[in-house]
C-alpha cells in the first residue's frame, strides 16, 4: 500500500510528504508562496544558485529582500536585525547584557574591520598579527597611523605639527 504524497484541500491548499524536485525550468522559474504571489524561492540551472526573495511586487527582479546562496557564498540584500527590527543596514541589539561581535582569524592572520569609499579601501581598525597591536590604519593595518600595543603604548605615524598633544584634560600638553 503507497502513502500520499500530495494533498490539496477544498481552499487549494497544499501539504507535501517527502521532497519536491522541479526538473527542467527556465533559470527564471521561481516557487512563488502565498496568495500575493511576494515570496519566492528560486533557483538558476546555469549557476546552481538558489534564491530566496520577498517583493512588494510580482516582478523577480523588484526583490526588496534577497538571500542568494552558492556553494562559497550567501548574498543578502537588505537590511538585517538581529534581536531588533533594522533601520540600518545591519542592527544588533541585545536583550540584556552586552552587544559583541566577534571577529577571529587564526594565526598569522590580521583581524579588521575595513572601511570604503567608492569602492576603495580607506581606513582600517584591527588587530595586526605581526605586531600584536591594535591598530587604526590606512587601507590596511599594515599601514598603521596610530598603534597601540597591549602596554597601552601609543605610536603615532606622520607629522604631528599640531600646537601640542593634550593627555587627560587640557590642562596638561606636551609640545613638540
Amino acid at each position: 500500500a503507497g502513502s500520499t504524497a500530495l494533498t490539496i484541500d477544498t481552499s487549494l491548499n497544499s501539504t507535501f510528504a517527502g521532497d519536491i524536485t522541479a526538473v527542467n525550468v527556465i533559470p527564471t522559474t521561481a516557487l512563488r508562496i502565498g496568495a500575493a504571489d511576494k515570496w519566492k524561492i528560486r533557483g538558476n540551472s546555469s549557476n546552481n544558485n538558489l534564491a530566496f526573495e520577498y517583493a512588494t511586487s510580482t516582478a523577480l527582479a523588484d526583490a526588496n529582500i534577497k538571500l542568494e546562496l552558492t556553494s562559497t557564498t550567501a548574498k543578502f540584500a537588505g537590511k538585517v536585525g538581529i534581536g531588533i527590527v533594522p533601520v540600518e543596514l545591519l542592527d544588533i541589539q541585545s536583550a540584556s547584557g552586552d552587544a559583541r561581535i566577534r571577529l577571529d582569524a587564526p594565526s598569522g592572520s590580521d583581524t579588521e574591520v575595513k572601511f570604503f569609499n567608492a569602492g576603495v579601501a580607506q581606513y582600517t581598525i584591527g588587530h595586526d598579527d605581526a605586531t600584536d597591536n591594535f591598530v587604526i590604519g590606512g587601507a590596511n593595518v599594515d599601514a598603521p597611523l596610530v598603534s597601540v600595543g597591549k602596554t597601552g603604548n601609543a605610536t603615532f605615524a606622520g607629522d604631528l605639527t599640531a600646537p601640542g598633544i593634550y593627555v587627560g584634560s587640557a590642562n596638561t600638553s606636551f609640545d613638540f
